[in-house]
């Protein structure tokens, strides 16, 4: 049965797993899936809240819609959905709940940090309604990989391969129109803007680090005293880039946490990042709040 209309446009305007005012948010490229792509499409369109919703719930509809799911594999695909829950069972939330961990903690973020014990706690309120992490993609629609594209996906929303999907949905160029764009844009900055702001996935030749940037407005930063201002500071080459906005959100650009096929974040570069991102000054003198020095 064809989706109604109102149904496709509720998924292409998910925001995402979390509060309406968090302090930390994490922006992957999109949502990774598991098992058959309509399964996981319904479930949502019948269970979930819009357009945000909360992340464990999430889970548990999931798995209990493949659960419920008749094809082969359904059973093992709910198994998965149901494990996810664990601590550390989604690379991406792990790197997240650590970050936000080392967040937390006022003093200088080390190797052996206390970050390294607390964040499977931070896991458990990762994309919850009552926590203050909200988990948001550029891109709306769960897939199995950045290369797959399944035929009910051209049946249903229109675009004929993934690369067409992310070419018409947000275009690469600024200059074009987008709604998905809008939508984050009013998400990241709104007028109580989240202390942090985190994108991980950098994609083919930055083409998710340079969406991800279109999110924000930056003004030129240090990170040390006698740095030079830029909007955007490397901190690990093709890993880990961090700048300011001109609302005083502190942003940063990551490889994809444990990744594959680029250059990936891992738990040894979270106090390259947290520190980085707590030494970000304005280029003039005055320091802001939650800083080094402020």
């Amino acid at each position: 049965m064809p989706l109604a209309e109102l149904s496709k446009q509720k998924l292409l305007s998910f925001i995402g797993y979390g509060p309406n005012s968090p302090r930390f948010i994490f922006v992957g490229s999109e949502e990774a899936r598991t098992g058959d792509a309509m399964t996981n499409i319904l479930a949502r369109v019948s269970s979930f809240e819009f357009p945000r919703h909360d992340s464990f719930t999430a889970l548990k509809q999931l798995a209990a819609a493949y659960a419920a799911a008749t094809y082969k594999g359904a059973a093992k695909h709910a198994h998965a959905y149901a494990a996810e829950a664990a601590p550390g069972n989604i690379p991406a939330w792990k790197f997240a709940a650590m970050v936000t961990a080392a967040l937390r903690d006022p003093a200088e973020c080390v190797t052996d940090g206390a970050w390294r014990q607390d964040w499977p706690a931070e896991y458990k309120k990762l994309g919850t309604r009552e926590g203050d992490t909200l988990l948001t993609d550029l891109f709306p629609l769960p897939k199995k990989g950045l290369k797959e594209w399944p035929p009910d996906y051209t049946t249903e929303f229109g675009f004929t391969s993934s690369s067409n999907y992310y070419g018409r949905f947000w275009p690469r160029n600024a200059a074009r129109p987008s709604a998905r764009r809008e939508i984050l844009r009013s998400v990241v900055e709104p007028s109580a803007p989240a202390l942090f702001v985190i994108g991980y996935g950098r994609g083919s030749n930055r083409e998710f680090w340079d969406r991800f940037s279109q999110l924000f407005c930056m003004t030129k930063s240090t990170i040390v005293a006698s740095g030079e201002p830029a909007e955007w500071h490397e901190v690990v080459e093709d890993i880990i880039e961090v700048g300011l906005t001109t609302r005083g959100t502190r942003v940063a650009r990551t490889g994809f946490p444990w990744g594959r096929g680029e250059k990936p974040i891992e738990d040894a570069h979270v106090p390259a990042l947290v520190n980085a991102l707590r030494a970000l000054q304005p280029a003039r003198a005055e320091p802001l709040p939650g800083s080094a020095t402020g």
